[in-house]
């Protein structure tokens, strides 16, 4: 913290400068018309970066790739008042940097990290359910309650790792949204 205070630091030359590439199809399928309507959507993609930094001297996949993503919508309207719907989402994990080693020195957790965005995430899954009640539709506005279950299938999605100090013990997991299941009452006004 010190050395911090006394030393002058030039931001720039602690980040990362390079240039990107992105590529990839997307692909979807769309019903708008009937009761049960929804759509279906696949996507391929890459997201590449280059440094201009010589220790990192290839191409990289960015922070934010997800390779493979397909996304599932539909509802289900039985009548006037009540629909249902559900989602559903699955992608390829995200890249992140490994660490290689790590180690308390004085107190002090230090690490050497592997190879930039080598490893991956977990692949995300999720489905949403819903269950929509309106209580009056006239002259384009409608009103009324909500019902749904964000992550319905309880899965616990790694949103990225974390080398973590506790108690005199550190190691290295996956963080996760605090809850695995959110269930949610809404009123709705649409004018």
């Amino acid at each position: 913290m010190f050395d911090f205070l006394r030393t002058s630091y030039d931001l720039n030359e602690l980040l990362l400068k390079g240039d990107g590439e992105n590529y990839g199809i997307n692909v979807m399928l769309d019903k708008r018309t009937g009761r049960l309507t929804g759509w279906l959507s696949y996507a391929w993609g890459r997201a590449r970066r280059r440094f201009e930094n010589p220790l990192y001297r290839k191409s990289y996949p960015a922070s934010h790739e997800r390779i493979h993503e397909l996304n599932v919508v539909g509802t289900y309207r039985f009548n006037q008042r009540w629909s249902v719907g559900a989602t559903g989402v699955f992608a390829s994990g995200t890249p992140f940097t490994a660490p290689k080693h790590f180690m308390l020195i004085n107190g002090t957790l230090v690490s050497e990290f592997g190879e930039f965005n080598a490893n991956r995430l977990k692949p995300y899954f999720r489905i949403d359910l819903s269950a929509n009640y309106n209580f009056s539709c006239k002259n384009g506005r409608e009103s009324g309650i909500n019902f749904s279950v964000y992550n319905a299938t309880c899965r616990a999605n790694h949103l990225f790792y974390r080398l973590k100090f506790h108690k005199g013990k550190f190691g290295y997991r996956p963080v996760q949204f605090l809850l695995r299941i959110l269930p949610s009452i809404n009123y709705y006004y649409k004018f």
